[in-house]
């Protein structure tokens, strides 16, 4: 032992003669030391959990003796000076109302510290006291005097984390150790934190459970008392006295250096891993990243879109690179496979991230490891943050990767834009603040959709029938609510899916190029707000149920974003038209002043002082509304110019959506057979009359009047698009039988193939073994049924009898975790997939899927249930359009029945797919066929015939 100390004094004796004590202690202790080891550093972790305590404090004290490390305590009185207390962090929209110095009743002296915060909903409101940083020893305490009405107010202190690194801030990762808690009744009462090890060892291993990850408690310090002052909504009025802390050792050198001391993934020391990736992060965020795949376009013209990050799935070389960073473009790139390949990326800066999986699902989880790994093992000059998109295991891929992009849900997957802003506010939760989260947007319609557009078309050409050219491919108005929701949510970048070319030629691609740079104005018109807002607040007392909004805050201002919203509105967007809009604001203080600025200008709005807060009122509301609240002549000056580029970039665009929504609207009424003399055609001519008002006011300059008229001619039009719909739908057991319906732009279409089949008598097929009587005549007719996870999760696929509807033998699936795991509803949740063999061929006919569905156990987790879909060559397409029997909040046992309606296509035999997804069972009986041939009737019915005659 004592050689050990020897050859360590003789090393560091020369450089280092504060660290002897150090050395002392740790001989005592029985560990072996070498001259590189960080002693206090050691020192501080090794007596906080050292099995000889009374050895360890009388350690420590010499050491701190001899080393002249300070040690002592922190004593405030609150006698003079300003207030202390910061308001550090919160999740109830906590504000400051009142703090000063106060004479009133001290605990002793003359004065004493009273501050008052006012909260809604929320958990925890803290408040700090700053110290200087403290290590984290058993001997360290705190206490203070609190006076309140109310109890439970409690004292802790604030841990900092240094080898825990924010991967979005590159900050530490801190945690709230909590002691006492006050009495109240309006009485001082001494509240205190004690044992402050064991309580940090129990909160390290809560946190560390959440996060789903281990965090790393090396050279944890102290450098705040933490008040913790919810208690409900409303007002909470504290006031505090004498302040103590004790056993306070100086930890800054603790805090300065764990950095520079932590080790890389190849074993050397230093601060590139701890620091510079997230600081890359930080630069990717203040970024706003605007990602689009590459598709081989010139990177100069996707620049000039307001792209600034290229998503490169395969290979790529030299001259890309350099052809990106002329452009300010930077690179998403997969990472290189070996040394060899990594030797040849000799820009690597041009590379902002290692693109690590697309679409990934549990099925890729050691992959997408695998690669974690090898990054870590580059050189320094590419060392960049890692990127996954993420269709599932949310957490377990934050944990991988600093950046994750989460899909926006498909249209026909959910049954309102609102149920999307709840799966994906769960997913962000997921991520636990671990990872930097974007958006990840479908820019084209579903490929199987498109397949049944087109052969709609080409069926109405072979038997003479004509449909006009609705001109329509991509749903530029779905995409713009899309961007403001995902703002809304809190989402810090985009990634644009492309499977085409944009520069294709194609109209539906210029339509996707012109979208994305209206919309990249868009997002830098909002970028201050994207990156530096906190959390965003839910708009209160909104007077229109057509309406739902957020408030995103900043120092200096808030943004409020509202939208238009209801039943299947990703498919059909919902019409604001003659509807008026009032809310109200909380009021931060007198001089506030409201900015509309949804039309490329700023345009003042009176506030109504109402004691909720400010009051507004919008007669005439857009689709999207943003409104600015500031007080900050710097925040106005921003606006004024940023509002002008916008108008600027974004006028070519609204037009092009008010043209398609124009040429859409009569397409549909025309097909649907509408009446010219019907008052549903004066909406058509106000929308008519209201673009060639645009194209006057964009002709003259005046782009903001321009837009506003934009904006009354897509309103009007889509008032009568969402009627028709409305209508059209009504005919259907569920509104995404009809493939068709499943995107408003096939509703000419639809009409069109209504008038066709009208009349038409259907005939029955025979499904193979579709009476489920027996479960070894299924499976030798071609029924199949995969399982996944099937380590985790149990199983059943059976013919019982008895069970149907009508007595008969039925099928049936359920899943349950094999040791309680909760299964997540929609594509993360899928557990199980039946599916029947090929169906007959039918040629030139509509085919008509159907069958009854029990559900025998529920589930309280949102996309839960049955997917009923069919499969045409390609399922992951087929499944976009299909119909969800939910078991979320239906009524268990009672049998429903589902449709579905598809055009045959040509060459792709179809088989029908059920696919269970969560904690779920689910009974499933009477699988029907039927089919109609496509032919021009003579008459014109307005019922749809969906029942076989």
């Amino acid at each position: 032992m004592f050689e050990n100390l020897a050859s360590l004094i003789q090393e560091i004796s020369p450089r280092r003669p504060a660290e002897l004590p150090f050395c002392l202690a740790a001989t005592l202790l029985g560990v072996k030391l070498d001259a590189k080891t960080q002693h206090r550093s050691w020192l501080h972790n090794r007596l906080a959990c050292s099995s000889r305590p009374a050895l360890a404090c009388l350690l420590c004290i010499i050491a701190i003796g001899l080393t002249n490390v300070a040690s002592g305590q922190v004593r405030d009185g609150f006698e003079s000076g300003v207030p202390r207390l910061q308001l550090w962090q919160s999740d109830a929209s906590a504000v400051v109302a009142s703090q000063q110095m106060v004479t009133i009743m001290p605990h002793t002296g003359q004065t004493s510290e009273a501050i008052e915060i006012n909260a809604g909903q929320g958990t925890y409101i803290h408040v700090i006291y700053p110290i200087r940083p403290a290590a984290l020893i058993p001997e360290l305490t705190g206490e203070v005097f609190m006076r309140a009405a109310t109890s439970g107010l409690r004292v802790g202190f604030r841990v900092v984390l240094p080898e825990s690194m924010h991967p979005a801030t590159g900050s530490a990762t801190t945690l709230v150790v909590m002691g006492d808690a006050n009495t109240g009744a309006g009485k001082w009462s001494q509240v205190r934190i004690v044992d402050v090890v064991p309580k940090f060892e129990a909160a390290l291993r809560i946190a560390s459970s959440q996060r789903g990850y281990t965090l790393d408690p090396a050279n944890a310090y102290v450098d705040a008392v933490v008040l913790d002052m919810y208690n409900g909504p409303g007002s909470t009025r504290l006031q505090i006295d004498d302040l103590a802390v004790d056993g306070l050792v100086d930890a800054t050198r603790l805090a300065n250096n764990a950095l520079a001391n932590r080790q890389l993934p190849n074993g050397s020391t230093g601060a590139m891993a701890a620091i510079d990736i997230p600081t890359q992060v930080q630069r990717i965020q203040r970024s706003v990243p605007r990602w689009v795949q590459y598709r081989d376009e010139g990177p100069e013209w996707l620049a000039s879109l307001g792209i600034n990050g290229l998503l490169v799935d395969a290979d790529y070389d030299s001259s890309l690179i350099d052809r990106a960073r002329q452009s300010n473009l930077k690179l998403i790139a997969p990472p290189p496979t070996n040394s060899a390949a990594a030797a040849t990326i000799a820009d690597g800066q041009t590379i902002s991230s290692w693109y690590l999986s697309a679409a990934a699902a549990y099925a890729d989880l050691d992959r997408t490891q695998q690669a974690t790994v090898a990054t870590g093992s580059l050189p320094d000059r590419l060392a960049h943050p890692r990127f996954v998109e993420a269709m599932e295991a949310y957490s377990l891929y934050s944990r991988m990767a600093e950046i994750v992009a989460l899909p926006i849900p498909l249209p026909a997957a959910i049954n309102s834009r609102k149920q999307a802003d709840e799966i994906l506010a769960s997913q962000l939760t997921q991520l636990n603040g671990r990872s930097l989260p974007i958006a990840s947007i479908v820019m084209e319609p579903s490929s199987y959709w498109t397949i049944q557009s087109d052969l709609a078309r080409q069926q109405f050409l072979q038997v003479g029938s004509f449909t006009p050219d609705t001109a329509v491919s991509v749903d530029l108005l779905q995409a713009r609510l899309n961007v403001a929701r995902c703002v809304g949510l809190g989402m810090k970048g985009f990634l644009f899916r492309s499977t085409n070319p944009l520069d294709s030629g194609r109209q539906l691609d210029m339509s996707r190029a012109n979208a994305m740079q209206a919309l990249n104005a868009e997002i830098e018109l909002l970028r201050p707000w994207i990156e530096n807002g906190q959390p965003p607040q839910s708009v209160r007392n909104l007077n229109n149920d057509l309406f739902s909004g957020v408030s995103i805050g900043t120092d200096r201002s808030s943004l409020i974003i509202l939208a238009t919203n209801g039943s299947f509105d990703p498919i059909a967007a919902v019409s604001p038209n003659e509807s008026k809009l009032e809310f109200i604001l909380p009021r931060k203080n007198t001089g506030e002043r409201a900015y509309r600025i949804s039309h490329g200008s700023m345009e003042s709005i009176a506030l109504s002082t109402r004691p909720e807060g400010w009051g507004i009122s919008i007669a005439d509301p857009s689709i999207i509304e943003y409104i600015v609240m500031t007080s900050d002549p710097a925040a106005a000056g921003y606006l004024q110019n940023a509002t002008a580029r916008y108008a600027q970039a974004t006028m070519t665009n609204r037009l092009e959506i008010a043209g398609q929504y124009l040429t859409l609207v009569q397409a549909t009424l025309h097909n649907e057979g509408i009446a010219a003399n019907d008052d549903r055609w004066r909406s058509v001519r106000q929308a008519e009359a209201a673009l060639r008002t645009a194209s006057s006011y964009q002709a003259r300059g005046d782009l903001s009047r321009a837009i506003k008229s934009c904006e009354t001619s897509i309103i009007a039009s889509l008032q009568e698009v969402r009627s028709s719909w409305m209508r059209a739908v009504a005919d259907f057991e569920d509104p995404r039988s009809a493939s068709l319906l499943c995107n408003a732009l096939g509703l000419p279409e639809h009409w069109q193939l209504h008038r066709l089949t009208q009349r038409r008598r259907w005939e029955t097929h025979v499904v193979p073994g579709g009476e489920l009587n027996d479960l070894q005549q299924l499976i030798a007719t071609g029924w199949t049924h995969d399982q996944r996870r099937t380590d985790r999760i149990e199983h059943h696929f059976q013919i019982v009898s008895g069970v149907g509807e009508d007595g008969s033998a039925a099928m049936q699936i359920s899943a349950r975790g094999l040791q309680g795991e909760i299964i997540p509803g929609g594509f993360a949740g899928s557990t199980m997939r039946v599916r029947t063999p090929e169906l007959p061929t039918v040629e030139a006919r509509l085919v008509r899927l159907a069958g009854r569905v029990r559900i025998d156990r529920a589930s309280n987790q949102p996309q839960a249930g049955l997917l009923v879909y069919d499969s045409a060559g390609d399922e992951l397409s087929g499944s976009a359009l299909g119909v969800p029997i939910e078991a979320n909040g239906v009524k268990v046992g009672s049998w429903q029945t589902f449709e579905l309606f598809r055009l045959a296509v040509p060459g792709r035999p179809m088989r029908l797919c059920m696919e269970l997804r969560g904690d779920v069972a689910a009974t499933i009986d009477a699988i029907t066929m039927d089919s109609i041939v496509i032919n021009p009737g003579s008459n014109f019915s307005t019922q749809f015939v969906s029942q076989p005659q």
